[in-house]
C-alpha cells in the first residue's frame, strides 16, 4: 500500500478534527484545555501530532475529554467527517437514540416522513 492510498493514523484525523472544532468555536488551546480538563500542553499535541515526541499517542481519555468539551462521544473524533457533520452528531445522536427507544409502529411512522423528504 502506497502512502496516496493509505489511511490516515486516527492521530492525525483527531488533530485535524480537534482543531476544526476548537477554531469554529473560537476557543484558544488554552481555554479547550480549560474546558475540557486537560493541559494546555496535551491539547497542543493532539492538535500537533507531528510535532510532539515521535511515539506520541492520545490517550482514550485525553480524547473523551476533549471530545466532551465539544458535546460529542470520543470515538467520533477519530473518523474523518466534515466540520459540518461534526457540528451536527450530537442532533443525529438523539435521532438515532430516539428511533432506537421506538417501537416497531413508532419506527414505521419516523420512516414514512422520512421517504418524504427523500429527493426524487
Amino acid at each position: 500500500m502506497n502512502a496516496k492510498t493509505a489511511p490516515l493514523p486516527s492521530k492525525f484525523v483527531i488533530a485535524s478534527n480537534v482543531e476544526k472544532l476548537r477554531s469554529h468555536h473560537r476557543w484558544s488551546q488554552h481555554e479547550l484545555a480549560r474546558r475540557s480538563g486537560v493541559s494546555q500542553s496535551t491539547v497542543s499535541n493532539l492538535e500537533n501530532p507531528e510535532k510532539a515526541t515521535p511515539r506520541y499517542s492520545p490517550t482514550t481519555d485525553n480524547v473523551d475529554a476533549i471530545a466532551k468539551a465539544f458535546g460529542l462521544p470520543g470515538a467520533i473524533l477519530s473518523l474523518p467527517l466534515p466540520l459540518d457533520l461534526l457540528l451536527d452528531f450530537s442532533k443525529i445522536d438523539l435521532v438515532l437514540t430516539d428511533y432506537a427507544q421506538t417501537d416497531q409502529e413508532g419506527r414505521r411512522t419516523i420512516e414514512a416522513v422520512a421517504e418524504l423528504t427523500r429527493p426524487r
